[in-house]
């Protein structure tokens, strides 16, 4: 994990900042969280058992 900004992943996938925001406020919302720290928190929670099934 790389930590980057929503520029600096736009800019790697040539689309727009505001695209990197959208799609990750969407992924927060499913996920149930409220920050990118907190996907991947669920992500490792559910990496090693801990946590609801992520879907």
């Amino acid at each position: 994990m790389l930590g980057l900004s929503s520029k600096e992943i736009a800019s790697r996938m040539s689309i727009s900042p505001n695209t990197v925001k959208a799609f990750l406020r969407l992924v927060m919302f499913k996920m149930g969280v409220t920050s990118r720290s907190g996907v991947v928190g669920k992500i490792l929670a559910h990496a090693v058992g801990e946590g609801p099934k992520v879907s």
